[in-house]
């Protein structure tokens, strides 16, 4: 009966061991959202870029709780409005009432603001929609003018958005159309269009500052101002659209009505730190990020100001980077708060971290690459080769000879050639590590890993050189350790007193096992807690397996 129970202890732990596995997976699809971290390309030159793509993907379930929304439509009411025959005032009039009449009076509010020389708001904010209906199908028979101040408009919403009408939990929005050819407000007296946009801008980051995101439609094929409603929505975390044929603007509205009654996270930002070795390649962004700090270590932190994520929405963030030196292979540090912050449908917070990737950076840069020769070397610079100011056209200078002539070959120093040499590379790990604090991922068992300082504190009590590295995923170990209990399984299974001597193999490959895990583990350090975990289920699988060649032993004797 004892050995009956030993069998099945093994297989127990099997089973345990396939739902860590699962459960790991289990974490990763299960999640409100999904975040990605890729390099294109993963193996550049020294002189050469890669681009960061970041990548946001939202679970396409709805949100569960319905959002209140307190909304400002914006009108463009300027003379362009109604001076072209293609019909675009018709159409913002039908458009704007369809998007009235499909909203819910229990968790929307609406207001209405006109504009053209200056901004008035029409009505205020309320759940009472027929007046503003009234109003927008009246608009035909107001005076207008031949001026756009799309600043003074979008301030009006805000002061709306930010007054005693405005309900504290509610999320709040600007839709505004218009047709273009801003030029108020005035200069000095002059009119001045620069000068107008930049206003417009500034008001748009002040409504940014109140948490206020704004859907900004370009009407009509004539506009002129394309570009700045895409910058005042960007800013803000909103969408912009085009209506340059008929049908389109309804459409837009439709868009718009789609994605902020489907609304599942709120207050978002996507955030990634970059590490002092790397530069950003100027206007690279896309798209343009609401801030670029320099941090106090010289790291880079990237802030955009997301807003909102409606369901099954995918949206990516791309930069590219160049890096400043080569060597060999490093270990990067992790950044506990790289990834996106938001908080969801029912009100929590929630944080996702990006996962790791990995830059291999190569020493040799090309003549193209503007190095000033076809060496490789990275150096600083020479006559004709780029490299530690050795003449000629040599392909390595890996040796850092003085005295070599540019031969292409680490032994001789007196042919002249171009052939490339060897070359080193680097490993940079431009991304973040699971740990216990900020935005922290869990294992396998749900638990939190070392954090950073504390595994290069221990790495530095075991004389190794080099800083901690990104943990590996913790699906790895227990795939590792299930291979392992299989071999435990079959030894378990086989041994007996004919063959007990041959138990030496099975120490043999437990002794190469331990040897990989430990090289595994120095190497990449963490998931800490998986790894005691499986450790412990290691040495239970030890101890049976062992007892059952002991009494096989003891019986052939």
């Amino acid at each position: 009966m004892n050995k009956d129970k030993l069998l099945v202890y093994p297989i127990l732990i099997l089973a345990l061991s396939l739902i860590f596995v699962n459960y790991a997976h289990a974490q990763n699809n299960d999640s409100l959202i999904t975040t990605n971290k890729t390099l294109d390309p993963w193996n550049i030159r020294l002189c050469e870029s890669s681009t960061v793509n970041l990548e946001v993907i939202v679970s396409d379930e709805k949100a569960t709780v319905r959002k209140k929304m307190d909304i400002v439509l914006v009108m463009d009411h300027s003379y362009s409005m109604f001076e072209y025959k293609d019909g675009r005032m018709d159409e913002a009039q039908a458009a704007a009432i369809s998007f009235i009449d499909e909203r819910d009076p229990v968790y929307d509010n609406l207001a209405l603001v006109r504009f053209s020389t200056n901004a008035e708001l029409q009505e205020n904010l309320k759940n009472i929609y027929y007046p503003i209906r009234d109003t927008i199908n009246g608009y035909y028979h107001d005076s207008f003018s031949d001026y756009t101040n799309i600043e003074d408009a979008i301030n009006e919403a805000t002061d709306e958005l930010t007054s005693s009408r405005a309900r504290d939990e509610a999320v709040k929005f600007i839709i505004l159309v218009s047709d273009g050819g801003v030029n108020r407000p005035l200069n000095n007296g002059d009119e001045d269009k620069a000068y107008a946009k930049l206003r417009a801008l500034d008001a748009a980051d002040g409504a940014d500052n109140e948490n206020i995101i704004i859907y900004t439609i370009a009407a009509g094929e004539t506009n002129s101002d394309r570009d700045l409603l895409q910058n005042i929505a960007a800013k803000t975390g909103g969408e912009s659209f085009e209506a340059t044929e008929p049908g389109d603007l309804i459409a837009a509205f439709e868009a718009i009505s789609e994605s902020v009654t489907n609304i599942v996270i709120t207050d978002a930002e996507v955030i990634d730190i970059l590490r002092p070795e790397f530069n950003i390649v100027p206007g690279s962004f896309n798209p343009v990020p609401a801030a670029v700090n320099t941090l106090v270590d010289g790291k880079t932190e990237i802030v955009w100001e997301v807003g909102v994520f409606t369901a099954g929405e995918t949206r990516t963030f791309l930069y590219q980077i160049t890096p400043t030196n080569v060597g060999d292979v490093q270990i990067i540090d992790s950044y506990p708060d790289s990834g996106v912050e938001f908080i969801d449908s029912e009100g929590s917070i929630q944080q996702y971290p990006f996962d790791g990737v990995d830059l291999d950076v190569s020493s040799t840069c090309n003549e193209e690459d503007g190095n000033g020769g076809d060496d490789g070397d990275g150096g600083i610079g020479g006559p004709g080769d780029g490299d530690d100011g050795n003449s000629g056209g040599d392909a390595d200078n890996n040796n850092n000879d003085e005295n070599s002539n540019g031969d292409g070959d680490d032994n001789s120093d007196n042919s002249d050639g171009d052939v490339a040499g060897d070359f080193t590379t680097e490993t940079y790990r431009v991304a973040l590590t699971p740990v216990v604090n900020g935005f922290s991922k869990g294992t396998a068992l749900g638990l939190g890993n070392v954090d950073e300082s504390t595994a290069a504190a221990i790495l530095g009590d075991l004389d190794i050189e080099g800083d901690a590295t990104p943990c590996l995923d913790p699906t790895l170990w227990w795939l590792l350790y299930l291979l392992q209990s299989f071999i435990h399984f079959a030894v378990y299974s086989l041994i007996n007193e004919a063959n007990v001597n041959k138990r030496n193999v099975f120490y043999v490959s437990q002794i190469a096992n331990a040897a990989v895990f430990v090289v595994i583990f120095l190497k990449y350090f963490c998931p800490w807690w998986d790894y005691l975990i499986s450790l412990g289920i290691g040495i239970v699988f030890l101890y049976v397996t062992k007892n059952k060649l002991d009494n096989a032993a003891e019986n052939k004797a």
